[in-house]
């Protein structure tokens, strides 16, 4: 969580100044968003004005997006 958060961060400044029309998404397996939903998640989900995506990975398929 820690690494992808980093990496969502450095993207988002880039497209912000570079693509400011596009919107960024951190996608993630739907075990680890598990996460998102307990205090700490929903802190970062607010903090960090979080754009999740939630998948499963053996089926391929979007099964939820956050907030």
């Amino acid at each position: 969580m820690e690494k992808a958060l980093g990496q969502y961060m450095i993207y988002r400044s880039i497209l912000k100044r570079r693509q400011p029309d596009r919107e960024l998404f951190l996608a993630v397996p739907h075990g680890i968003a598990r996460q998102f939903d307990e205090p700490l998640g929903q802190l970062l989900l607010e903090d960090y004005d979080l754009r999740v995506l939630v998948f499963h990975p053996k089926k391929k398929e979007i099964i939820r997006w956050l907030p």
